[in-house]
């Protein structure tokens, strides 16, 4: 979340006691199993994923509407 927002591997390093270092390394590994190359691939992957939960969250609630508001015959 610290990369999304920006912050920089040396204050998330010192928020977190580590060494540089060991966040550029598990920066590396966030991005390999993201299927991404750097901060920016990353974040929009990360909102890619927000906005299709919202739209599939919408459209399951008109499916929801249409089937309650249905006249039953």
């Amino acid at each position: 979340m610290f990369l999304i927002i920006g912050l920089s591997m040396r204050d998330i390093a010192k928020m977190g006691g580590k060494l540089e270092s060991t966040i550029k390394a598990q920066t590396n590994a966030i991005y390999r199993k993201a299927g991404v190359t750097g901060r920016t691939q990353l974040l929009s992957t990360f909102i890619e994923g927000l906005l299709s939960t919202f739209i599939e969250g919408l459209m399951d609630e008109a499916l929801i509407q249409r089937t309650i508001s249905r006249p039953r015959l």
